[in-house]
């Protein structure tokens, strides 16, 4: 794992990344022997371009954002 996020809607809730895998994946505390949700990246991130980042909305439930390492947009 590279990176985690706190969900600041939910608690219980965090995502993660890591730069050996092309998804995102969404954890509950309560459930950490397998992520309730795992979003597939492989349209926007490449092994030349992995997630550096990612990010909960603090404005809108239930959204997240990744940025990818040497590009300079939000996919």
């Amino acid at each position: 794992v590279n990176g985690i996020a706190f969900d600041p809607f939910d608690p219980k809730m965090f995502a993660s990344f890591s730069i050996d895998e092309p998804a995102i994946k969404l954890w509950d505390f309560r459930l950490m022997n397998e992520p309730v949700r795992t979003i597939s990246t492989d349209a926007i991130v490449t092994k030349a371009m992995p997630i550096s980042s990612i990010a909960w909305s603090q404005a809108q439930k239930n959204v997240i954002s990744a940025m990818a390492k040497y590009d300079c947009t939000t996919k």
